[in-house]
């Protein structure tokens, strides 16, 4: 029985002496893992510039007894630059002007229309009309919505393009103004840069170029005459640009 007492005092001694151990040993905090902090989003505010290429669809209504259409594409290269303002909604708004320069040439010629005279009739054939398309511009407003780095966009202002035009007898040349309206998406890219693509269509309204006809051959057109045109252009553009 003194055995039995003995035994169960030592495990008791032992099992206070762990405990004061534990106790004198210090406390250990956990370690907080803290979560880095989220990248700032991306903001469109600031100026900027770029190159681009486009592809221009260009047809010109022209009135010319009979009306019809003179049509032709090509392309061209211009630059540009702008400003944008992000406000708190993540809507975009700014200001942009473009000016470029075109290989844009367009032909056309009418059908034949007979035409009778006292003791004769006549076919009237009008000759080929070829209109071209080389310096333009543009100065418009953006406004679009941004999600982070993509900028998807809408835009529209007043253009100018420099017209020329040959009737097959004289050579025409005028600046001709209108309006542009169109759409695009912007992408930003790591160290200022982005890219774009964009569609536009503008019309330069119509146009009245006095034309002298004395060399043509039909009696109609001898004393002079007007052609009508009426120029509208549709057009895709991809650019660059660096923000500064």
């Amino acid at each position: 029985m003194r055995k039995l007492v003995t035994a169960a005092s030592i495990l008791a001694l032992s099992a206070g002496a762990a405990s004061a151990d534990k106790l004198a040993e210090p406390m250990v905090e956990p370690e907080i893992q803290v979560a880095p902090a989220p990248a700032p989003a991306f903001n469109w505010t600031g100026a900027y510039a770029g190159l681009g290429l486009g592809v221009t669809n260009m047809r010109d209504r022209v009135s010319f007894n009979p009306t019809f259409d003179v049509d032709g594409s090509g392309v061209g290269l211009f630059g540009f630059a702008g400003y944008n303002f992000q406000l708190d909604n993540n809507f975009v708004v700014g200001v942009e002007g473009d000016l470029g320069y075109n290989r844009v040439t367009a032909t056309g010629e009418p059908s034949m229309r007979p035409r009778e005279s006292e003791d004769f009739t006549t076919a009237m054939v009008a000759p080929q009309m070829e209109t071209r398309l080389r310096t333009s511009g543009s100065l418009r407003l953006r406004a679009g919505y941004a999600m982070d780095r993509t900028l998807f966009y809408g835009t529209g202002g007043i253009a100018m393009g420099r017209y020329t035009a040959n009737d097959g007898f004289n050579d025409y040349s005028e600046t001709r103004t209108g309006w542009t309206i169109g759409a695009g998406l912007e992408q930003a890219l790591e160290g200022g840069w982005t890219i774009r693509g964009e569609y536009r269509f503008t019309d330069f309204g119509t146009a009245t170029i006095g034309a002298d006809s004395a060399g043509m051959e039909t009696t109609e057109f001898r004393n002079g005459s007007q052609i009508n045109s009426r120029l509208r252009t549709h057009e895709f553009r991809v650019g660059a640009a660096f923000r500064f």
